[in-house]
């Protein structure tokens, strides 16, 4: 059995084969090498970018948050760690991260949006969420009452504001203490005690025989007793006569 035994380095169609594939070669060589760095724990992050509307949140502060934990790699980051850490933040509601491929990672931010003073350490957002920043926010109004019960005394507020705005009782405060009563507070500080119930049925007699009666006295006035059936109780201010007038 007779065979042939070619030397390749001595073909001239062997040379020029290997010519032609070993640019080939060194691609394939080269991808294998560079797929090698990117298993594992894949690229090193190098890039942070933020996103949100920020009004009382600053960027740097997410930053300073997230940046401790992006020392892993592309697939090591823990995602849930760094969304916890943003969001220690108290004026931060929730946030959002995401890989950005190949070295990136992409925070979002939504804060939270106040809409009243919640007892005397926290915030009530417009979601009805309760929070506690270091400074409380100024020029909103003050709300209280049993834990749990925020919706309730907000939804309150806004109707009860709403209604007396314009008036002389426009209101700066309300609360429901532990027995159920509801107290307002006017932005001219008289105190109005409502009762339980429905606060809005009492104010047909605080806009009507109320107001009539002490529309030239209201800067005397510490409180309004509007719990009775057919009529309402006046306390003055301590500087004045200590007195109660009944009306009906």
């Amino acid at each position: 059995m007779n065979a042939d035994v070619m030397d390749w380095q001595q073909s001239p169609a062997a040379s020029s084969r290997m010519r032609i594939w070993m640019p080939w070669l060194a691609l394939v060589i080269l991808s294998l090498v560079a797929a090698q760095s990117y298993v594992g724990a894949g690229p090193q992050l190098s890039r942070l970018d933020i996103h949100g509307e920020f009004e009382r949140v600053l960027p740097r502060e997410v930053h300073e948050a997230a940046a401790p934990l992006l020392q892993a790699g592309f697939f090591d980051l823990d995602l849930d760690a760094v969304r916890a850490a943003v969001e220690l933040n108290p004026w931060v509601a929730r946030a959002r991260v995401d890989r950005s491929w190949p070295k990136a990672v992409q925070v979002t931010v939504w804060e939270h949006q106040p809409v009243a003073l919640w007892g005397d350490k926290q915030v009530l957002s417009a979601s009805g969420a309760l929070f506690a920043p270091p400074q409380l926010p100024e020029f909103l109004p003050q709300l209280a009452g049993p834990d749990g019960l925020q919706d309730r005394v907000h939804a309150a507020w806004e109707g009860l504001s709403f209604a007396l705005t314009g008036t002389p009782f426009a209101l700066s405060g309300l609360r429901l203490d532990a027995r159920d009563n509801w107290v307002a507070t006017t932005a001219r500080g008289v105190e109005l005690r409502l009762g339980r119930g429905d606060p809005l049925r009492r104010l047909p007699v605080l806009l009507g025989p109320a107001h009539e009666a002490l529309n030239d006295e209201l800067t005397r006035v510490a409180h309004i007793d509007l719990r009775y059936a057919n009529g309402f109780s006046v306390g003055w201010r301590p500087d004045e006569t200590a007195t109660e007038e009944g009306n009906g």
